[in-house]
C-alpha cells in the first residue's frame, strides 16, 4: 500500500512538471487567437502563461512580444514597457527586436517619458546600430530624436546634434528636433563663455514655426511653436542688447522682439513669460511707460500662480531712469517685504531632515493649502511656479498613469487573481515607490534653486537701493527736492466716437485689457 502511494504521487508530481509544457504550447495558439479577437486582457494571461512555462525559445520570443503589445493595447502602458524593454536590451538577435523598439517608443510617448525610454535606446544604440539603420517609416528619426534629446540634457550638446540633425522634415519629431538645436546654437544652458551662433539658431527656429501651423489642436505642439517664437525674441533682445546706443541696428532688433514677444498667444503657456520679457525689452528701448504697463500685468490676479520676483526690479528700474526716487524706494519695500518672508519659509523647510518621499508628500500638502498656505509647509508662489512646469506635469502625468495601472491589477477581476495580475501589481508598486522618491529628491532641488534665485533678487534689490541712494544724494547736493513734484491725473484722452468707451482706472483689472496695459511717466530728471 505504501509503494502504491508513493508510486502515485511520483505519477502526480511528474504530471505536473511535464503538462504545463505541452499545454502552454498549445497555450501560444489561444493567445495569438484571443490577440486577434481584440481580447488583449485574456491574450495577456495566456501569452505570459507560454512566457513562464515554455522552454522552445521562439515561442518564448513570440510569447515576450506578445505580452507586451497585449499590455499596450490594454493601456498598460508601464507594464508593457516592462516586456518592450527586456526585448530591446536583449538586442537586433530577438526576432521581435523591431517590432519592440517600435512598441517602447509608443508607450514612451503615452507616458510622456523622457528618461527611461532614451536611456535605454542611448544604451543599445551603438551594439545594434545596423539593425536600427533598417527600420522603416518614422522609428528611426523618433530613436534619434530620443537620443538626441538625452545628450542634450546630460551636456554632451555636439553629439546630440549630430543626432537630432538626422531627423528630416516631415518626421513628428522634426520640430522638436528643430527646436533642440536652436537651443543649441543659442548656447542655452551651456557655460557663458559659449559662443553664440545667432543665425543658425534663428533658422532652427523658424523651421519649428514653418512646420507647425499657427493654429494647430495638438497643446504640446501649439507650445512647442510659442517656445520657438519665444527664442526668436530672445536672439533679437540679445543681439540689441549687445549694440551701442544709438545704433540703428540696436532700434530695428529690439523691434523685431516686442513683435515676437506679442505675437505669443493671450492666455497661452508661453504668455507671462512673454510679457514680462517685452517689459525689458521697453526698458532697453526707454519705452517705460510700456514697461510699467507689462509689470502690472504681472502683477495681477490672473498672474498670481506666475511668480516673477524680477518684475519688481522691472518697475524699480523704470522709475529710476525717470529719476522718481520714492517711487523706487516705495517698489524695493513692496518687494523685500514680500520676498523676505519667503525666503526665511524656505529656509526653515529645507532645514528639515525629510527622506525623498516626504519631501514629496510635503510639495503635495502645500498644493493642497494653496494660498493659504500654513506653517512648515512651501510658500504657495513657489509651489505654483514649480507645479506650473514643464518637468513637473511631465513627472505627474507618468504617475497618474502608474497609479491607475496600480488600481487596474487589484481591482480588475479577470487579471488580479493570477500570476500576472500578481507580479504585475508588484512590479507597478515598486516603480511608483522609487518614482516618487525621484520627484522628492527633484523637488528638493528645486526648492533650493527657487530660495537661491529668490536671494538673488533680494542681492539686486539691494544693488538698485544703493544706486538710488547714490543718485538721491546727488540729487540733494544741487538743491533739488525728492518727491518734490506734483503729481496729478491726467486729462480724460480724446474718444473718437461713440465706438470707443472711457472711464477712469480705479485698479480693477479686466481680463479683456490684460497685455496691453500702458503708463504715462514723466521724468523727473535734471537737464
Amino acid at each position: 500500500m505504501k509503494k502504491m502511494t508513493n508510486t502515485l504521487l511520483t505519477v502526480s508530481l511528474l504530471t505536473l512538471v511535464l503538462a504545463p509544457q505541452g499545454l502552454f504550447a498549445q497555450n501560444i495558439d489561444k493567445a495569438v487567437q484571443a490577440y486577434k479577437s481584440g481580447n488583449y486582457v485574456d491574450s495577456a494571461i495566456r501569452f505570459y502563461e507560454v512566457l513562464n512555462y515554455e522552454e522552445d525559445p521562439s515561442l518564448v520570443a513570440e510569447a515576450e512580444y506578445g505580452v507586451a503589445s497585449s499590455l499596450e493595447k490594454t493601456k498598460l502602458y508601464l507594464s508593457a514597457f516592462k516586456y518592450y524593454a527586456i526585448i530591446v536590451q536583449e538586442g537586433s538577435d530577438h526576432p521581435f527586436f523591431a517590432k519592440a523598439v517600435e512598441g517602447l517608443l509608443d508607450v514612451g510617448d503615452a507616458l510622456k517619458d523622457d528618461v527611461y525610454v532614451p536611456q535605454i535606446l542611448d544604451s543599445i544604440y551603438d551594439s545594434n546600430h545596423n539593425a536600427l539603420k533598417r527600420l522603416t517609416g518614422d522609428v528611426l528619426p523618433r530613436i534619434h530624436y530620443a537620443v538626441g534629446e538625452r545628450l542634450f540634457r546630460v551636456g554632451d550638446f555636439n553629439v546630440s546634434r549630430d543626432f537630432l540633425s538626422t531627423v528630416r522634415e516631415g518626421s513628428s519629431v522634426y520640430p522638436a528636433s528643430q527646436y533642440l538645436i536652436g537651443l543649441q546654437y543659442a548656447r542655452i544652458g551651456q557655460s557663458a563663455s559659449a559662443r553664440r551662433n545667432y543665425k543658425k539658431a534663428n533658422v532652427a527656429f523658424e523651421n519649428v514655426r514653418r512646420t507647425v501651423p499657427f493654429k494647430v489642436e495638438d497643446k504640446d505642439l501649439q507650445n512647442l511653436r510659442d517656445m520657438a517664437s519665444l527664442g526668436i525674441a530672445r536672439l533679437n533682445y540679445e543681439r540689441a542688447y549687445l549694440k551701442d546706443d544709438g545704433d540703428p541696428e540696436r532700434d530695428r532688433l529690439i523691434n523685431l522682439a516686442i513683435s515676437e514677444y506679442r505675437d505669443i498667444p493671450r492666455f497661452s503657456q508661453g504668455w507671462a513669460d512673454a510679457i514680462f520679457e517685452r517689459g525689458w525689452a521697453h526698458a532697453v528701448k526707454g519705452e517705460y511707460g510700456k514697461t510699467l504697463g507689462a509689470v502690472r500685468d504681472l502683477l495681477s490676479p490672473y498672474f498670481y500662480d506666475n511668480f516673477y520676483p524680477e518684475a519688481y526690479i522691472l518697475r524699480a528700474i523704470a522709475y529710476y531712469y525717470n529719476c522718481q526716487w520714492d517711487r523706487v524706494a516705495g517698489t524695493l519695500k513692496e518687494a523685500n517685504e514680500r520676498i523676505e518672508p519667503m525666503v526665511g519659509a524656505l529656509d526653515e523647510v529645507l532645514e528639515q531632515d525629510y527622506d525623498a518621499e516626504e519631501w514629496f508628500t510635503l510639495f503635495q500638502k502645500s498644493m493642497k493649502a494653496g494660498t493659504e498656505g500654513g506653517e512648515g509647509l512651501i510658500p504657495w508662489p513657489v509651489v505654483a511656479q514649480i507645479s506650473s512646469s514643464h518637468k513637473y506635469i511631465k513627472l505627474m502625468h507618468f504617475l497618474k498613469e502608474v497609479e491607475r495601472e496600480q488600481l487596474f491589477f487589484t481591482k480588475d477581476p479577470n487579471i488580479a487573481r493570477g500570476h500576472l495580475g500578481r507580479d504585475m501589481s508588484d512590479y507597478v508598486d515598486e516603480t511608483r515607490s522609487s518614482f516618487v522618491r525621484g520627484i522628492g529628491s527633484w523637488i528638493r532641488s528645486e526648492l533650493k534653486r527657487s530660495k537661491n534665485d529668490l536671494e538673488g533678487v533680494l542681492t539686486r534689490i539691494t544693488i538698485v537701493d544703493l544706486e538710488t541712494s547714490t543718485a538721491e544724494t546727488e540729487w540733494l547736493s544741487i538743491g533739488r527736492e525728492i518727491g518734490g513734484k506734483v503729481r496729478t491725473r491726467l486729462p480724460r484722452p480724446f474718444v473718437p466716437n461713440d465706438t470707443f468707451q472711457f472711464w477712469w482706472h480705479r485698479g480693477e483689472y479686466w481680463l479683456d485689457e490684460l497685455g496691453f496695459h500702458e503708463y504715462t511717466i514723466k521724468t523727473e530728471c535734471y537737464e
